[in-house]
């Protein structure tokens, strides 16, 4: 099961701020399901949610009457797939921002842009590919996936190269992968990770570190119960894998 991993994300000097979450909706894919979420969501109050694991088809948008929220979705091709994604923006949060953009970058990555005055805040919801146990091909999975996330991330979406000015870059998402706790030297990370790095981990603070990016969660100074996002269905293992990714120039 996955929960909500939270930051409120607020540029150095901006007047503006959003905050945002990440949610993994479990494959979600029926009306019934999209009001049991809403229902699941009456007390949250935020501006933006991330989702990943979706089954949803299509690519558009849905003005939902359970909620405060829109509903853009960009789901898999095939119908048996999970890899989608899309973002709850609440309604109240609209009326002080405008959605400029949603597209699908691939089957697993989605980005969102958002004018706030007179910077434009892009996120990317991304659902990495899970493990299936052959090594090797779930390693060639993964390196795809962040090469997938790191062309929209250096360059525009037209293909030009960054810098972008007033435009503000975050990766909201499941990652499925363990980065732990801050190791020598390392800018991505801050003192309050939680738990021990994998290798997929690795990789992703690796990937952080080589395009200036800092993972936000472990910014924060929480209890062990509030860091986790990922729990087994016996309740005994807990794993935080859904993170905040943003630019080093932000302030949380």
């Amino acid at each position: 099961m996955n929960f909500f991993s939270s930051v409120t994300a607020r540029r150095k000097k901006a007047a503006h701020a959003a905050q945002t979450a990440t949610l993994n909706v479990q494959g979600l894919a029926t009306a019934d399901r999209l009001i049991e979420l809403q229902h699941a969501l009456h007390s949250i109050k935020v501006d933006i949610i991330a989702l990943t694991e979706l089954r949803w088809r299509g690519i558009g948008s849905l003005e939902l009457t359970d909620s405060e929220y829109r509903f853009y979705f960009a789901g898999p091709k095939d119908s048996k797939g999970t890899s989608g994604t899309g973002f709850f923006v609440s309604r109240r949060f609209l009326k002080q921002a405008q959605v400029l953009r949603f597209e699908q970058i691939c089957e697993r990555i989605s980005v969102l842009d958002v004018s706030l005055g007179q910077k434009t805040l892009r996120l990317f919801a991304a659902y990495a590919p899970p493990k299936t146990g052959k090594d090797d091909k779930d390693q060639d999975a993964y390196d795809q996936f962040l090469t997938n996330l790191a062309q929209p991330l250096l360059c525009d979406l037209s293909g030009r190269t960054l810098p972008l000015q007033g435009v503000y870059r975050a990766v909201l998402g499941d990652f499925n992968a363990k980065v732990g706790c801050q190791e020598t030297n390392e800018r991505s990370m801050g003192r309050h990770g939680f738990g021990h790095r994998n290798n997929r981990g690795e990789e992703l603070v690796n990937f952080c570190e080589k395009h200036h990016l800092r993972i936000f969660n472990s910014y924060f100074k929480k209890r062990p119960g509030r860091k986790w996002t990922w729990r087994s269905n016996d309740h005994h293992t807990k794993n935080e894998i859904d993170y905040f990714i943003g630019q080093q120039d932000y302030t949380v």
